[in-house]
């Protein structure tokens, strides 16, 4: 991850308490399917489940994950919400500033891996970073289109208006 990314997220590592947040909201069927907040699901039959309820593989890396979903495989994509979703949701916010644009990124995101694994290069750096970086730099695309439909001032009027200062 480069400097100017750390320098403007000095606190990207996600909370214990932001962590348990994402895997509460995890939900399994009685197909075997693995629902996750944001409508991503996938099949779970070679995740293992561990004593206390969520799905682990630690011994497996992002960058295999990475390679696997490039080739398709949808437990790959599961394993690396799991890993990364508190940490791109969090890069998301800090940079949107709003929860309901936070939460489509964050989708968003996921889906742009699902789609362009591939595309991911261990040469040049983790998966993780790739990850981060890739919200990074969504998180402020984003932002521009919202900024240029002016959303963020819809959202300082709306203030006003619910807030108003008694001078």
């Amino acid at each position: 991850m480069n400097s100017e990314v750390t320098a403007f997220f000095p606190n990207l590592l996600p909370t214990a308490s932001e962590t348990e947040a994402v895997e509460s909201d995890i939900q399994e069927d009685e197909l075997g399917l693995t629902f996750f907040p944001n409508g991503v699901e996938c099949e779970s039959e070679s995740v293992e489940r561990t004593s206390s309820g969520p799905l682990r593989n630690a011994d497996t890396s992002d960058d295999v994950l990475l390679e696997r979903l490039a080739r398709g495989d949808r437990e790959s994509l599961a394993l690396l919400f799991r890993r990364h979703a508190a940490s791109v949701r969090h890069v998301a916010y800090r940079i949107l500033r709003d929860e309901a644009e936070a939460d489509d990124l964050l989708q968003d995101v996921f889906l742009f891996l699902f789609r362009r694994a591939a595309l991911f290069d261990p040469s040049k750096s983790s998966a993780k970073s790739w990850i981060i970086q890739m919200a990074y730099h969504r998180a402020f695309d984003r932002r521009r289109y919202l900024s240029a439909r002016h959303f963020y001032r819809a959202e300082e009027l709306k203030d006003e208006v619910l807030n108003p200062s008694r001078d």
